[in-house]
C-alpha cells in the first residue's frame, strides 16, 4: 500500500507582495540603490574557491559566485540569491497581474521616460520610438543585470525587446497626440498614480 502524493499548494501572493517583487526584479531605482550599498569584503587568506562552493553544496551555481574571495562574501552572496529567488517564486506565481505589475515597475524608471519624436510617421515614428526606448531599455536592464545575481541573459534580452516592440507602439501613436498629451503621458509614467515622485 502506497501513500498518494501529496503536493502543497501555495498561496497566491498579495498585490503588495506582488508589486514589491516586480520593483525588487524590475525597477532600475530600486536595483541602483541595491548596487550602490552592496557590502565589500577583503581578500581572505588561503581562501579555494572551488573548496569553499563544494564545501556548501554551491557548485553548481558557481557562476554567480565568480569574483568572490572570502567565505564571507560567498555567504553574502547566498543570502542574496535566496531573497533573488524567493522575489522571483512570487513573481511567477502572481501570473498576469504580476506581468502588469511588472511593466508599471520598469516604466517607473528615468532611463524608460524616452523622448517622443515629432515629425516621423508611420514606419519612422514607431521605428525611432523603438529605437528611443531600446536605449532607455538597455541602460536600466544594465542596472538589473549587474545587480541580480540570478538574472540571466536571455532575461536580458527578452526585456530590451519587449520594450522596442511597445517604444515602437506609442512612437507611432505619439505622432497624432498634442504636446499637452505628450507631457501628460510623461509625467503619468514618472508618477503613477498612488506611487512617489521619481524626479
Amino acid at each position: 500500500l502506497s501513500l498518494p502524493d501529496l503536493q502543497v499548494q501555495e498561496r497566491a501572493p498579495t498585490p503588495a507582495e506582488s508589486w514589491q517583487a516586480s520593483m525588487y526584479n524590475e525597477n532600475a531605482i530600486v536595483n541602483a540603490n541595491d548596487l550602490s550599498s552592496q557590502k565589500s569584503f577583503p581578500p581572505q587568506d588561503g581562501f579555494n574557491f572551488a573548496n569553499s562552493l563544494k564545501a556548501k553544496n554551491l557548485w553548481e551555481d558557481r557562476a554567480m559566485y565568480f569574483g568572490v574571495r572570502s567565505d564571507a562574501e560567498v555567504d553574502y552572496k547566498t543570502s542574496r540569491i535566496a531573497e533573488q529567488r524567493k522575489q522571483q517564486s512570487i513573481r511567477e506565481r502572481s501570473g498576469w497581474v504580476g506581468f502588469g505589475m511588472d511593466v508599471a515597475a520598469g516604466a517607473l524608471s528615468p532611463t524608460i521616460l524616452f523622448p517622443f519624436i515629432r515629425g516621423a510617421t508611420g514606419v519612422k515614428a514607431a521605428a525611432l520610438g523603438a529605437v528611443s526606448v531600446a536605449a532607455g531599455a538597455a541602460a536600466q536592464e544594465a542596472v538589473l543585470f549587474l545587480n541580480q545575481e540570478t538574472r540571466t541573459k536571455e532575461q536580458a534580452v527578452f526585456s530590451i525587446a519587449a520594450s522596442s516592440v511597445l517604444g515602437g507602439i506609442l512612437g507611432a501613436a505619439a505622432r497624432h497626440a498634442s504636446p499637452a498629451e505628450l507631457e501628460k503621458m510623461a509625467n503619468d509614467m514618472a508618477n503613477a498614480p498612488g506611487s512617489l515622485s521619481i524626479s
